[in-house]
């Protein structure tokens, strides 16, 4: 459990930023949200998304190897595994399944799969801003970082 304090101060900044978006929509209470998510946000293993590009090395099989992005439908193709489902998971998750793939054709397969190109994270922020709109935004950025994208609230805004 955080100080009293801090969670004063949490709440409150929270409560502030929200409050400008305009309409209220769901909400969480801080009690809800565990421990470790406001401690620690940045431990977090990468999560594969629609559109990154991954790199897909199978040692001394170049011909086999691969780079390739994450189509819309969630799946990559590489060469004798097929296709294979990517989002959602991790990259080692990624790399152990295609070594399995591989077993039949490859002795001893060693797979390495890391993600070269990230898609960007996309928000929309909407209601008394000085531009509505979607906005690119750096994981682990917050509220404050999207209403000072969208140009700050406008005199309309409830502070």
């Amino acid at each position: 459990m955080l100080p009293r304090d801090a969670r004063k101060a949490l709440i409150g900044g929270l409560a502030v930023a929200l409050a400008a978006c305009g309409g209220a929509g769901s909400f969480v209470w801080i009690d809800d949200v565990p421990l470790t998510e406001i401690v620690e946000p940045a431990r977090r293993e990468y999560v594969i998304a629609s559109g990154d590009v991954l790199a897909i090395r199978v040692y001394n099989q170049e011909a086999i190897s691969a780079r390739c992005r994450v189509r819309s439908d969630g799946r990559i193709a590489i060469p004798l595994a097929g296709e294979i489902d990517a989002v959602g998971r991790r990259p080692v998750e990624l790399a152990k399944e295609i070594e399995a793939q591989l077993k039949p054709f490859v002795v001893a397969p060693a797979v390495v799969g890391s993600v070269e190109e990230m898609q960007p994270l996309q928000i929309s922020v909407l209601g008394e801003v000085m531009r509505p709109g979607v906005f690119p935004m750096e994981p682990g950025s917050g509220v404050l970082q999207a209403l000072a994208l969208a140009g700050g609230t406008t005199r309309f805004a409830h502070q």
